[in-house]
């Protein structure tokens, strides 16, 4: 399915928004006993929170797959939308 030009920013939009929750705001205390390198630390960090936004997006997933989503009738876009958004 080819997204539409409203689906497509919207698609784009939320991979923004997690990649811009994903690589913002830490806060480095280097030299630590932890991690050897700033590198590592800071790999450490982002992999820590890419685990946490993937949990926090799993309920998007499932509301964005369902048939009877409560976000249809709020929102009044098609189940193909969501379905859409659901794949990507």
């Amino acid at each position: 399915m080819i997204p539409t030009r409203g689906q497509a920013t919207f698609i784009i939009y939320i991979i923004f928004v997690n990649v811009l929750a994903n690589c913002l705001g830490f806060h480095l205390r280097t030299p630590n006993a932890w991690f050897p390198d700033q590198s590592i630390e800071i790999t450490r960090y982002i992999a820590n929170r890419a685990g946490a936004l993937s949990f926090a997006n799993l309920p998007l997933v499932f509301l964005y797959g369902g048939r009877n989503n409560p976000l249809l009738w709020l929102t009044n876009w098609s189940y193909a939308t969501y379905l859409l958004a659901h794949r990507w």
